[in-house]
């Protein structure tokens, strides 16, 4: 069977997710039996339901979704823990993922919507598992990394659901973004969502300074975000060869460094929470307004060189 290839026939799609759901299954019983295999195989996951999304007939994902949660609810009936907290958003997520690169949206877009699913629905999940089973999932993971006395865990509670989402959903798309030219799908020619990253870029920062004084635990997840969409848009830029654009962020570099020291100090003596290192998005500002320079003055300055040329 080709892994990576459409399913026309019934008997195809059913095979598939079979083969799918089984990964699923044999995912959450490893896990179950051997917690150290956790931050390994939990990657994969969304992956295994984008594949299905994107590679067989949408009528049919409900049945793959319905057997492949019940299936891991079978198999770990003692905890399914697991299945709440890992596989069923890991499910919806993919699904999202699927959907949406094949409706040709903009890569990024497409893991920012993907992540934004999985965080939901690992937080609807956390209160469900704490009633049922007395377990705090993230609590496992502090005491995989020995942070059980962290002064700041909650903060680490928070960036861990955030920063476990965003390396999901990256790793779907490094995997599914080899397999598309043989789908005769070229990446570089999706629809590039500019418009929408340079306003996102701004709003999740003002999301991040808000939350710093209201629900400063959450405010470091909202600034993961932030860094992955300015990350994205500098490679943007940088692609993009102009001269005066990329003089611009050197200097905005530079100056996010000077600004990052002196406002830390500042913060530092005026709050007991952790909250300075959100100053790191002093430079994301910056690239969004880079970005948005780029974007409208140049372009307006090429256009009218171009008009007056003709006339």
């Amino acid at each position: 069977m080709a892994i990576f290839k459409k399913k026309e026939t019934l008997t195809g799609n059913i095979t598939y997710m079979a083969l799918m759901a089984a990964i699923n299954v044999i995912f959450v019983l490893l896990a179950t039996w051997l917690p150290y295999l956790l931050f390994l195989l939990v990657f994969i996951l969304p992956l295994t339901s984008t594949i299905v999304t994107f590679f067989c007939k949408k009528k049919y994902f409900i049945i793959y979704a319905v057997v492949t949660i019940g299936l891991c609810l079978l198999t770990t009936v003692w905890d399914i823990g697991n299945t709440l907290f890992y596989v069923i958003p890991s499910i919806i997520s993919g699904f999202i993922f699927g959907l949406l690169l094949e409706k040709r949206i903009s890569p990024i877009l497409i893991i920012l919507a993907a992540v934004i699913t999985q965080i939901i629905f690992s937080y609807l999940a956390l209160p469900l598992i704490t009633v049922l089973y007395g377990r705090d999932i993230v609590s496992d993971f502090a005491t995989f990394f020995a942070l059980n006395n962290y002064a700041h865990l909650n903060y680490v509670k928070h960036m861990f659901i955030c920063s476990l989402a965003l390396v999901q959903q990256i790793l779907s798309f490094i995997v599914i973004n080899e397999e598309l030219p043989k789908l005769n799908i070229d990446a570089t020619h999706l629809k590039k969502g500019q418009m929408i990253i340079l306003f996102l870029i701004p709003s999740f920062i003002i999301a991040s300074v808000v939350l710093a004084f209201f629900y400063p635990e959450l405010s470091y997840s909202v600034m993961f975000v932030v860094l992955l969409l300015s990350i994205y848009e500098l490679g943007v830029l940088i692609v993009s060869k102009n001269k005066i654009t990329i003089s611009l962020l050197i200097i905005g570099a530079f100056l996010s460094v000077f600004l990052f020291a002196g406002f830390y100090s500042l913060i530092d003596q005026n709050t007991s929470e952790p909250i300075g290192l959100l100053l790191l998005q002093i430079y994301p500002l910056l690239i969004a307004i880079i970005g948005f320079i780029n974007n409208y003055l140049f372009r307006n300055i090429k256009q009218d060189t171009i008009e007056d040329r003709r006339d």
